[in-house]
């Protein structure tokens, strides 16, 4: 499928959409199509996930987006949440849990962390994003009980030997009876050890302070919020690696101005991202710039192909350098010019960049803290063939909430489900 955005201007405020909102639809060549293509308004494009109308909203105030015709799809709120990209759209590469994690694994060893809430998804996805190792064992008891229920009922537990919605939903309904939580008794039979892989150390963002500096932590990250969707909603990978293509094809620029502000003469730079030629958009940015103010000099004093993915990094980096006019967020004081393109030199002078391409890692799993059951994986053939009930509620646009809630199946053998027939 072909991205059609090439010949477009795509500004930040349409890149990063803080709210999360959904700015790619399909045309009828089933093609992914950027919000930045089309007028506002109606469109001939459809929802990805449920096939419905999709409406233009370019406004002055909100990042330009689509909106259904008529109801919003519950998947399509929720890709947004997915789509939403570290070192773009926010400056926090781990969520609460994450973080959490890493910090008191950097104090003490993997056998002295206390548990909390959330901290076995936390270290699944912690291992799904590179930045841990992790080796597991479980207790001769779990496995015994493994196959035991197994052999009772396949259905109490799902490829990987886990308990499924059927098992914890018995349990739940003995519990009156049986201090019993199936989901602890799995966690505290499994025991892991895990270690901090240097990569984590590496692309830390305070450690990061040049262009290049951020091009490489920013591809680090990117992939690794890619490989931990994988895990967590393969249904949404294609609107991410969407999103990172269209950001990739963006170039960074470093313009000058010299203008007069309050019958002053004041000087000042600003860091952009454009796909078109630097005096294009040297001269719509001045054009801008009139409307407030004289401008009586304009000149490109730097422009790097395929790096202005970087431009909110270097944002957020001299956030305390903005040069504040109107309501302009890209302007900074002249005294970091020199740094800025003495950067934009040792980039330049490297090889050249092209748009990055994230990779679709194949050894990625989903949660896994279970026994091995030594069987291959399933081919796409095989899984859509098996759960026939999964893939006619799935075709009728159910959430995979809904569907595993309808069907008694894990959200993970749905979620297999649903990749098998996207992809």
């Amino acid at each position: 499928m072909v991205l059609l955005i090439e010949s477009y201007e795509i500004s930040r405020e349409t890149l990063l959409e803080k709210t999360m909102y959904l700015n790619f639809g399909i045309n009828e060549k089933g093609e992914w199509q950027h919000v930045s293509t089309v007028n506002s308004g109606q469109t001939a494009l459809v929802c990805p996930f449920c096939g419905g109308a999709l409406l233009a909203k370019k406004g002055q105030v909100n990042a330009h987006h689509f909106a259904h015709q008529f109801d919003t799809c519950l998947e399509s709120v929720e890709a947004a949440k997915a789509a939403t990209l570290p070192t773009v759209d926010k400056f926090e590469m781990l969520n609460a849990k994450e973080q959490k994690y890493m910090d008191r694994r950097e104090r003490y060893s993997s056998n002295n962390i206390y548990s909390f809430t959330g901290m076995y998804d936390a270290i699944s996805d912690l291992e799904a994003m590179g930045l841990l190792k992790v080796e597991k064992s479980i207790s001769q008891e779990l496995s015994q009980c493994q196959n035991m229920l197994a052999g009772i009922d396949p259905t109490f537990l799902d490829d990987e030997y886990y308990p499924t919605e059927n098992l914890l939903a018995i349990g739940d309904a003995l519990r009156g009876f049986i201090n019993i939580d199936i989901k602890d008794i799995w966690l505290k039979q499994t025991r892991l050890t895990t270690s901090i892989n240097k990569c984590y150390h590496q692309n830390k963002l305070n450690k990061q302070h040049t262009i290049s500096d951020f091009l490489s932590a920013q591809t680090f990250w990117l992939q690794a919020h890619y490989d931990k969707q994988c895990r967590l909603n393969p249904e949404y990978t294609k609107l991410i690696s969407k999103k990172i293509e269209a950001l990739s094809t963006q170039h960074l620029y470093l313009f000058k101005f010299k203008a007069v502000i309050d019958h002053n003469e004041v000087t000042f730079i600003k860091i952009g991202m454009t796909t078109r030629t630097a005096e294009e958009r040297l001269s719509e940015v001045t054009c801008d710039l009139n409307k407030h103010v004289k401008v009586l000099k304009a000149e490109v004093l730097s422009y790097a192909k395929y790096a202005g993915r970087v431009e909110p990094l270097l944002h957020h980096y001299y956030a305390k350098d903005r040069f504040y006019l109107a309501t302009f967020k890209e302007l900074f004081n002249i005294e970091i010019e020199s740094q800025l393109v003495e950067q934009f030199e040792v980039i330049n002078k490297q090889s050249s960049l092209t748009p990055l391409k994230i990779r679709r890692n194949n050894s990625i799993k989903l949660p896994s803290y279970k026994k091995d059951s030594g069987r291959r994986p399933k081919t796409r053939k095989e899984l859509i063939n098996e759960y026939p009930e999964i893939v006619e509620l799935l075709k009728l646009n159910l959430s995979i909430r809904e569907v595993a809630r309808q069907t008694g199946r894990a959200k993970n053998t749905v979620q297999r489900v649903r990749s098998a027939l996207l992809y």
